[in-house]
């Protein structure tokens, strides 16, 4: 009886104050979230060196901590989400919630993979000069492909967050479309002329010193 009581009398308490168990609880998710998220970013980092090094050599823990340290921020984010969510607001402001957190992933996400291009594409020349002989790349042929590749993750992420936000993507699209034609059929010297150094940066018909007679 006495332990029926004790239950009775803790509901009781729990019951009018709910509020305030909910705000500690809220409290108690994102201290949770913030206090462990540099130990689970770690954690990843770990097991993603242990895959992709298995047979060879592909990314060192510096390089990896470097890319994924971003993910911090992601998880300080998802702490104060469900600590927001968990104190039961009004529908509308859990939508509003709902659009924040899905817009802070894709710009932690983006953040990623440019942190990514980055290194790939140090990685990438670094090999490619050892190999000089058979693969002709100098950097700035990567340095004009890095940058095409972080203007295309820019791009899909500034559709993604518009598409968030409810705007209609499809005529943004259609737009850029119709204008990227305009601008390549107005500009096509120009076109010619980087697809023609592009081609001679593949090719590489000489090189410095080289007598040309």
């Amino acid at each position: 009886k006495e332990v029926l009581i004790l239950l009775t009398l803790i509901s009781d308490i729990i019951a009018s104050n709910l509020f305030l168990f909910r705000v500690l609880a809220s409290v108690l998710i994102f201290l949770a979230f913030w206090i462990f998220k540099s130990s689970v970013t770690k954690g990843i980092v770990k097991v993603l060196e242990k895959l992709l090094n298995r047979k060879c050599q592909i990314a060192d823990h510096s390089t990896l901590t470097f890319v994924l340290t971003p993910l911090k921020s992601l998880l300080a984010v998802s702490g104060l989400y469900f600590a927001l969510i968990n104190l039961h607001l009004p529908a509308g402001f859990n939508q509003f919630l709902l659009k924040a957190y899905r817009i802070s992933f894709i710009i932690v996400i983006t953040w990623i993979l440019l942190r990514l291009c980055d290194c790939a594409s140090g990685s990438f020349f670094q090999f490619s000069s050892k190999l000089d002989e058979h693969l002709n790349l100098n950097k700035t042929l990567m340095t004009f492909l890095k940058k095409i590749v972080k203007v295309l993750i820019f791009t899909v992420s500034g559709i993604a967050i518009l598409s968030e936000t409810g705007t209609n993507v499809t005529t943004i699209i259609t737009g850029i479309g119709l204008g990227g034609l305009t601008f390549a059929l107005a500009a096509q010297d120009t076109a010619q002329n980087l697809f023609g150094g592009m081609v001679i940066l593949f090719d590489r018909p000489f090189a410095v010193d080289d007598w040309i007679s």
